[in-house]
């Protein structure tokens, strides 16, 4: 497809940014060279980027959006949806997906797939999946999976924290889920993270800028949704094709430095079992838990019941705990309900909670407590709580309690949490204030 403004000037702009990107990934691209690369602390990462539906793929109809997000964060409110020239002219102010891409639903051949060249091997290389000892998903054996895994969103982020005020390192993170031959994919995911060299987020938010460029579509959009211009031009298309250079250039075994994971077990109820693993280190201690479980978080969800939730280990702040259970809620009288509430809505608040300051099932279940709080008592969603919230598309399934997606596909249904929205909203002021 020919794309207005897409002419030579673009791509060869483009090509300066990007380099040759190789399997070996030379060219500049913007990784951490092996030597250079940070260690981070051990905690498990949330937070899981995944794909709403396109129409040709029978989806539903745009869902409604809102703008349902994290009440206390003046971060979580700028938008960066505003159309512009950027500081230095070159290209124009990003918007929600151009830093947050979910991919539509599409064929398994067209997707990119785990094995996708990138820096030093493949985007996510098989054998860093090693410590991975539990099954993804429960519709394919073990070892169908990982040639089934394909990318269904994606987030650059200017400035991931492992603690409130720490340093900054600059970070791509891939979410991987399975298709469905029926359509849609399977429940369970990698979320992948890759370190990039902070000389080079220059480059990468120059690259990300003369995307935009030839992505109207994104810029029509202030909401945070299946990408706009994927949805209609699909990934054959010159705005894929530099994406995926730029992804290539970033993702590999040379950049990878951590993996979590949330699996969809065989049991008869909704099971999931969360946890991950960090490049080199072994598994994961979750932020927040006993020492004795801080590897492993599991939740399920009860048989028969609409939400009633068993989360083993508990979540960290025991002010939520009574939150997984729909029963106890509406036992609870105003003032004890809107202290639920009040925790949901930090574990929403990438302000108050970062990936690696709450444990998994927190951040998967806290929109849940909060939409299920809100349903009871509408009187919670305050003007300034409606108004703070940044904008995202409504699922179809954003109440099914056995959905815990939080950016990527439940079966046909696209799903984005208020969390991966707000978070979004604090990724744009940081680019945002790159030259």
């Amino acid at each position: 497809m020919v794309v207005t403004g897409a002419g030579p000037s673009i791509v060869s702009k483009l090509a300066l940014v990007w380099g040759v990107v190789s399997i070996a990934g030379s060219g500049p691209g913007c990784g951490l060279k092996p030597s250079d690369e940070l260690a981070t602390p051990a905690a498990a990462a949330q937070g899981d980027p995944a794909t709403p539906a396109t129409a040709a793929q029978g989806d539903p109809a745009t869902p409604a959006t809102a703008a349902q997000g994290d009440p206390a964060t003046p971060a979580a409110a700028a938008q960066g949806d505003t159309v512009g020239p950027s500081k230095d002219g070159a290209g124009p102010e990003l918007t929600p997906n151009d830093v947050s891409v979910l991919f539509p639903s599409l064929p398994s051949n067209e997707l990119w797939p785990a094995t996708l060249p990138g820096r030093g091997g493949p985007i996510l290389p098989a054998n860093e999946l090693a410590s991975f000892e539990l099954s993804l998903v429960r519709e394919l054996p073990d070892e169908d999976v990982y040639a089934a895994l394909r990318v269904v969103s994606l987030r650059f982020d200017p400035c991931f924290q492992h603690e409130r005020g720490g340093a900054c390192q600059p970070q791509m993170r891939l979410v991987f889920q399975v298709p469905d031959p029926a359509g849609g994919f399977f429940d369970g995911a990698f979320h992948a993270l890759y370190a990039i060299d902070p000389a080079r987020l220059g480059e990468v938010a120059t690259a990300l800028r003369e995307l935009a460029r030839i992505a109207p579509e994104n810029a029509a959009a202030t909401t945070l949704a299946v990408s706009p211009v994927l949805r209609a031009r699909g990934l054959q298309s010159p705005y894929a094709d530099g994406l995926r250079k730029l992804v290539a250039s970033c993702a590999g075994g040379d950049t990878l430095v951590r993996v979590t994971f949330m699996t969809r077990t065989a049991s008869r109820s909704g099971q999931w079992q969360f946890g991950g693993f960090e490049k080199g280190k072994g598994k994961l201690r979750i932020a927040g838990l006993a020492e004795h479980a801080s590897t492993q978080q599991n939740v399920t969800r009860s048989v028969g019941h609409d939400f009633e939730y068993a989360v083993i280990a508990a979540f960290a702040e025991p002010a939520g705990r009574i939150g997984t259970s729909g029963s106890r809620l509406r036992d609870l009288d105003a003032a004890a309900r809107a202290d639920v509430h009040a925790w949901a809505l930090r574990q929403e608040d990438p302000a108050i909670h970062l990936p690696d300051t709450t444990d998994c099932a927190s951040c998967h279940l806290s929109g849940h407590i909060a939409r299920h709080l809100e349903d009871l008592d509408p009187s919670l969603v305050t003007p300034s709580l409606a108004a703070d919230r940044a904008a995202r598309e409504l699922s179809g399934v954003e109440r099914d309690s056995d959905n815990l997606r939080a950016f990527g596909w439940f079966g046909k249904e696209p799903m984005v949490a208020q969390r991966t929205a707000n978070e979004t909203a604090v990724v744009l002021r940081g680019f945002a204030a790159l030259p």
